[in-house]
């Protein structure tokens, strides 16, 4: 299956600064260096039995986004994958000597040391957290959001003291990156199953959608970390089966991502 490749807000941004300051080569060489890293991160992913339904162009790197569930293991795995690619890369230009190839060698560089900053939706984030929790150590989220938001307000002060807007634009993307990241969807089920447990309401999230549109469009649709139930519509606007997150994940963990709501209908009794 073909990963379906998604553009961040920021990323376009990205894109305007480097047009605006004729750096289009450099922006080039590392997009280059950007996509082998997340190439890497899906080659494990594959060969752990994982599949990538999608790929989110970031500033300063992608975000694969996995059917299913991954254990901490796996995820630890997967996200050292990708700064221990770009580590090799750099290795292996510089080993050429070729002047042609410092800026890739550098931009590797740079990918590899940014993402092994202990923060998330950063790797070395990921690769920490799995780690603690192998360990049976969880670390709380808001010890999670507080380095986050100490390191973005850093960044940002550094970037403007220096009048560098790379290093202000990545401090403002993290900050802003912790609204969608897994642990704090995590952090929100949690929340979920203790109300239920005390028998108080949880927000409900309730869309509809065509039954031909793919799992991969309906996962993408149910994020943010609340209990989506969504309604599948046919032609005529009628309702033909509905389904939530857990049974969404699942039907695309079973039949894959690419996989149209009206085919899983029938078994959905299955999961």
């Amino acid at each position: 299956m073909i990963p379906r490749i998604k553009s961040s807000p920021f990323f376009a941004l990205l894109c305007l600064l480097c047009i605006a300051s004729g750096n289009i080569t450099t922006f080039l060489i590392y997009m280059l260096a950007v996509l082998s890293h997340e190439c890497a991160h899906c080659v494990m992913a594959n060969m752990l039995g994982y599949e990538v339904c999608s790929i989110e162009l970031m500033p300063y790197g992608c975000r694969a986004e996995i059917v299913g569930i991954v254990s901490h293991s796996d995820e630890f795995l997967i996200a050292l994958a990708g700064p221990v690619f770009s580590l090799i890369a750099y290795m292996g230009t510089e080993v050429t000597g070729l002047e042609s190839l410092n800026e890739l060698s550098d931009a590797n560089m740079y990918i590899a040391l940014v993402n092994m900053l202990p923060v998330y939706p950063l790797d070395g984030g990921r690769a920490l957290g799995a780690a603690l929790e192998i360990v049976d150590i969880r670390l709380p989220y808001w010890a999670n959001t507080v380095l986050n938001i100490a390191l973005s307000i850093v960044l940002i002060f550094l970037g403007c003291m220096a009048e560098n807007p790379t290093v202000t634009v990545f401090g403002v993307f993290l900050l802003l990156s912790l609204k969608g990241t897994e642990e704090k969807k995590a952090s929100n089920y949690l929340r979920r199953a203790g109300a239920l447990a005390s028998c108080r309401p949880i927000r409900v999230r309730h869309i509809a959608l065509s039954e031909n549109a793919t799992l991969s469009e309906a996962i993408s649709y149910s994020g943010g970390g609340k209990y989506t139930v969504i309604t599948a519509l046919d032609g005529d606007m009628r309702e033909t089966g509905r389904l939530d997150s857990g049974c969404l994940n699942e039907l695309a963990a079973m039949y894959g991502c690419d996989k149209k709501i009206r085919e899983v209908l029938p078994f959905i009794d299955r999961v």
